[in-house]
């Protein structure tokens, strides 16, 4: 673990949303660049347990849809406009969280990791490599959720910036993949740390660029927040 360095903050976030004036969200600075946020107690026991009880899980893919040892995983997709209410709410608090835009984004994914499943360092940016990122463009921000503890590993590092998170239940973290050109920040690279004892559940939303034109203005490099206060 880490030290954290002393210009990051704890606090409440209330400028995101109308919604985040009435009910401020907790979280915590990770770092400035990338900008990564760790939010505390975001989602609920009831939210989880429908999480976990309405899944059925197939093996994860990477890259061109393909399976590959570099990803040990299974996972199920969740379609905001075709599922339940619990998954709407989910989105809705996404908002919240991050002020953006969640429409054509990539679908809410529960992915599980069991007894050293890990998935090796890569970015969630695509830098254009497949077809729908023209339309959509990349993928801006990810959003994890933890949504079980973990006996032991599973940690999600970042080691370009010597950020390490535990899994704990019930929070998230953010962090962004582009930089303020639109490009693939090499920061973000990042690895899900093998399941030494237990097993890891997250659910994942990766945000798309071009429906944020508008929500994400353009500031400098060194002030990036995660949104205009």
């Amino acid at each position: 673990v880490f030290r954290a360095p002393s210009y990051l903050h704890c606090r409440y976030n209330s400028t995101t949303t109308a919604f985040a004036r009435i009910a401020p969200l907790k979280m915590e600075e990770l770092s400035h660049d990338p900008y990564m946020v760790l939010f505390h107690d975001v989602v609920y026991e009831s939210e989880i347990d429908f999480l976990l009880n309405a899944t059925q899980l197939k093996a994860s893919l990477v890259g061109q849809y393909q399976y590959s040892p570099v990803r040990t995983s299974k996972e199920q997709h969740f379609v905001e406009y075709n599922d339940t209410a619990v998954v709407k709410t989910l989105h809705r608090r996404l908002n919240d969280m991050t002020g953006l835009d969640m429409i054509e984004s990539d679908t809410l994914t529960l992915i599980n990791y069991g007894m050293g499943g890990h998935y090796d360092v890569h970015y969630d940016s695509h830098n254009y490599s497949e077809a729908n990122r023209l339309i959509l463009g990349d993928r801006i921000a990810t959003v994890l959720f933890y949504v079980g503890e973990v006996d032991s590993g599973g940690a999600t590092t970042f080691p370009y910036i010597n950020v390490s998170v535990t899994p704990k239940k019930g929070s998230a973290v953010l962090w962004y993949n582009l930089d303020n050109s639109g490009q693939m920040n090499p920061k973000a690279i990042h690895a899900g740390c093998p399941v030494i004892v237990g097993s890891k559940y997250v659910l994942t939303k990766w945000i798309n660029e071009i429906p944020q034109l508008f929500l994400a203005p353009c500031v400098r490099n060194d002030t990036f927040r995660l949104k205009s206060r």
